[in-house]
């Protein structure tokens, strides 16, 4: 199984590191794939480039969670085919946030389109795990800074991954010898 590490902040950079890996899988016929995730977080644009890949390509993509899985590194993370999370792991669930400036009417055609990619974000979050939408919006909500902190055993009881350890690599079959 072919490795990647995610690891720094979600953005350029972070996506054109993973088309490399991409197109290195491709080229090598590779049919399963893990990707080590140890992220603050960053551009939920760049996670979801690189979800759209995992979700339209042949290979299988397993997710890894082996530091930090906040933020779009969260989004990234519960993608996987099959998704594990180390013991020292953790976790952080929010909703999009966003800066903007500019004239009223800008300002709020912006608000409107952030929201609607919130929403789509965070049903697609609530789709990959076992909680429905509004419990996890229900999560920050309960929070001062509205951020939701959790660690591997909450991942797993909340549909977030699948097993704590990290992904087993594949011996090959010796041939036998007759």
């Amino acid at each position: 199984m072919k490795r990647w590490t995610c690891a720094g902040d979600f953005n350029d950079r972070m996506l054109k590191e993973f088309m490399k890996f991409y197109n290195e899988c491709e080229n090598e016929g590779v049919l399963e794939a893990a990707i080590y995730i140890d992220s603050y977080g960053g551009e939920v644009h760049t996670a979801d480039s690189i979800i759209s890949i995992m979700e339209n390509s042949t290979i299988k993509f397993h997710t890894c969670v082996i530091g930090r899985a906040y933020s779009a590194g969260l989004l990234l993370a519960a993608a996987g085919q099959k998704r594990w999370a180390t013991n020292r792991a953790e976790f952080m669930f929010h909703d999009i946030s966003s800066e903007v400036e500019g004239k009223a009417r800008e300002m709020r055609e912006y608000v409107e389109l952030t929201e609607k990619e919130s929403k789509r974000v965070l049903g697609f979050f609530a789709k990959k795990t076992k909680k429905v939408l509004n419990w996890w919006i229900s999560q920050t909500k309960k929070k001062e800074s509205k951020d939701f902190y959790f660690n591997d055993k909450q991942a797993l009881r909340y549909g977030v991954i699948d097993k704590i350890g990290i992904p087993e690599k594949k011996k090959k079959k010796e041939k036998k010898h007759k």
